[in-house]
């Protein structure tokens, strides 16, 4: 499957959200990445520190899998 570029606004309503609640949620996922990053850890070791799947990591880092995580 091809991957589709959306707009903020086009994802918000995908998700029956709004669009800040995307931008921020797009903001904590560069921050999760970056703070994993500047630690040197691999999505392995941060999955084993929270006691999760790297797969979820990646999901999560991708955005694929952040439809579901509330504030």
């Amino acid at each position: 499957m091809a991957w589709k570029e959306v707009t903020v606004e086009e994802l918000a309503k995908s998700l029956g959200t709004n669009v800040a609640e995307v931008r921020e949620k797009q903001r904590l996922v560069k921050l999760i990445v970056k703070t994993r990053k500047d630690k040197d850890l691999s999505q392995t070791a941060l999955a084993k520190k929270l006691g999760i799947s790297q797969a979820r990591v990646a999901q999560i880092e991708s955005g694929v899998g952040t439809a579901k995580v509330t504030f």
